[in-house]
């Protein structure tokens, strides 16, 4: 991916490239996609608790009985998570730190929610699932919020350091006229990253659901996951935000 080009032909690649802005770019990276790994598993073993719970067999009455329940709580969960969104957004903007706990703390109460609904019985999936996608959602978008604060940083000070270059050797050919001009490469690479190492982890749910069938026994993973992905949150974020 081309960061600028000079009148020499000179290309620089953001994951090749090198300065201090660039580190912080790798960094950001390497702890985020193991964030992502985390994220991917969980879903993946608490969309097999929600499953169990629901008791799939070839039926069509109880096919449509899931996809109902299923795509109920999606609906609901989304409605009545924009509440949530919009207060988390606030804190987002003032407080990054309290952002990411309050964020981590959701989504591991939604997963939680998730995996438990194979204990309940069926009439209380739709209560359980909900609260879990409710939650699960606003965690999502909130870490999307933070993705773009990231690549909004990183692009400004991308852009700085090319600028400063080009006034130390004078060539006007490699200044960057807006802090836009490499907004769409980085956010490409982030987006790169975050899907493979969120496949990653759903390779790894799947793994994890097939060696610890019980759901019960899997509960007790959830705990662990919040803690390996606030860590890994706080590292990815540690000089840039």
């Amino acid at each position: 991916m081309k960061l600028y080009e000079t009148n020499k032909n000179k290309k620089m690649n953001i994951l090749r490239g090198s300065g201090k802005t660039v580190k912080k770019l790798h960094k950001y990276l390497m702890w985020n996609c193991v964030t992502n790994i985390v994220c991917g598993t969980e879903v993946v073993v608490s969309t097999h608790s929600m499953l169990g719970a629901l008791s799939i067999d070839n039926h069509n009455s109880d096919l449509y009985s899931v996809t109902s329940n299923l795509m109920g709580k999606e609906i609901i969960g989304q409605v009545l998570g924009i509440p949530i969104i919009n207060k988390l957004s606030k804190i987002g903007d003032s407080n990054t730190k309290r952002f990411i706990l309050i964020n981590t703390i959701l989504f591991e109460v939604s997963n939680l929610l998730e995996c438990s609904t194979s204990l309940f019985d069926k009439s209380y999936f739709i209560y359980l699932a909900t609260l879990g996608n409710i939650g699960k959602g606003a965690a999502f978008i909130g870490m999307g919020g933070i993705n773009a604060k990231v690549i909004n940083r990183i692009s400004n000070e991308m852009s700085d350091e090319i600028n400063k270059k080009a006034d130390i050797e004078n060539n006007l050919d490699i200044k960057v006229k807006t802090v836009t001009d490499n907004v769409c490469n980085i956010y490409s690479t982030v987006s790169v990253c975050t899907s493979l190492s969120y496949s990653i982890g759903m390779i790894i749910g799947l793994c994890i659901v097939k060696v610890i069938p019980c759901h019960q026994t899997r509960l007790g993973l959830i705990p662990l996951f919040g803690v390996i992905k606030y860590y890994t949150t706080m590292k990815s974020l540690d000089g840039i935000i």
